[in-house]
C-alpha cells in the first residue's frame, strides 16, 4: 500500500521533518539534513508471524559536505488490528529486522558496483521503550546518494527517453546493454525493473540502476540483451511480440 493518508506520522519517531538533523553511525558517524518528505509505504500485516513495519522516504543532504542523497526510515508497526493495544501488548511484538534494502546496499557497496547509488551511512537501533509505536521495536535508517541524471520514466513508460532526439535514444540504450549484464550478474536488481529504476546522465553517458527497496539477491541466468529492451520501454516491438520467448535479434521492426 503506497498511500500516505494510511502511514500516520505517530509510526516514526520525532526529528523527522524538514530542516532536522540526523545523525547516523555506520560506517562512520555522520549528520544528515533532512530536505523533503518524498514518499510513505506500508507494509502492515496482520499475520502475527510476519514482519510489520511502515517507511518513509525523504530528500536529505550531509551536514558537513552538502551531498545530496535519499534517506528511508523502517520502523517497525502494530499488526493490524493491534494499532490500541496496550503498551505492554505492543511490546511484546518488539522484533529485530534488517530491511532488505540495506542488505541490497551494503551488498553492492561490499563488490564496488559502479552502476547502482552507493550506501553512504545507516543506523539501527530501537524505538523509545514508552512512545514507540512498538515500544523497543525495529528501527533503522538508510542513507544512499543521490545519482547524477534523470530518471527515464515511471512504472510503465519511459516518457523521459522517448522525448529525447534519436541519436540520444541510441546512447541510453548502448549504455543499457553495456550496464545490464554488470547489473545482472552482481546478483542484486531493483525489484519490479521498470523505466523509473533507470537514470541516465547525459553529461557522462551514465547509466545507473536504482531502486532496491524490496530487492532480493539471486543468481543470474539467461542472456541480457536487447530481448531486455522493451521490459524497460526503451524499445517498443510489435503486439505480437512476446518478452524473452523464441527472440530470434530481428528488431527491424521495433520503433527505437
Amino acid at each position: 500500500m503506497d498511500d500516505d493518508d494510511h502511514v500516520p506520522r505517530s509510526w516514526f519517531p520525532e526529528g523527522l521533518d524538514p530542516g532536522d538533523e540526523v545523525t547516523l553511525n555506520k560506517p562512520t558517524r555522520s549528520e544528515w539534513v533532512i530536505d523533503r518528505l518524498v514518499n510513505k509505504h506500508s507494509y502492515q500485516c496482520a499475520d502475527r508471524s510476519l514482519d510489520s513495519y511502515a517507511c518513509v522516504l525523504f530528500e536529505c543532504h550531509n551536514a558537513a559536505g552538502g551531498q545530496e542523497a535519499f534517506m528511508r526510515v523502517y520502523a517497525q508497526v502494530p499488526h493490524t488490528c493491534y494499532e490500541d493495544a496496550d503498551r505492554a501488548t505492543r511490546t511484546r511484538e518488539a522484533t529485530e529486522f534488517t530491511p532488505p534494502e540495506l542488505k541490497a546496499y551494503k551488498f553492492l557497496k561490499d563488490k564496488c558496483s559502479q552502476n547502482t547509488p552507493l550506501l553512504l551511512a545507516y543506523k539501527q537501533g530501537s524505538q523509545d521503550s514508552r512512545s514507540g509505536a512498538v515500544p523497543r521495536g525495529h528501527l533503522t535508517w538508510i542513507v544512499w546518494e543521490k545519482v547524477p541524471g534523470d530518471r527515464l520514466g515511471d512504472f510503465k513508460s519511459a516518457f523521459v527517453y522517448w522525448d529525447m532526439d534519436r541519436e540520444e535514444r541510441k546512447r541510453v540504450r548502448e549504455a543499457f546493454l553495456r550496464e545490464l549484464p554488470k547489473a545482472q550478474h552482481m546478483g542484486y536488481f531493483p525489484e519490479g525493473a521498470r523505466p523509473r529504476n533507470l537514470v541516465w546522465n547525459s553529461d557522462t553517458g551514465a547509466l545507473y540502476f536504482v531502486g532496491f527497496r524490496d530487492a532480493e539477491g539471486f543468481k543470474a541466468k539467461g542472456t541480457f540483451g536487447i530481448e531486455w529492451l522493451p521490459r524497460f520501454d526503451l524499445a517498443r516491438p510489435p503486439r505480437s511480440y512476446l518478452w524473452n520467448k523464441s527472440f530470434n535479434g530481428d528488431i527491424s521492426d521495433w520503433k527505437v
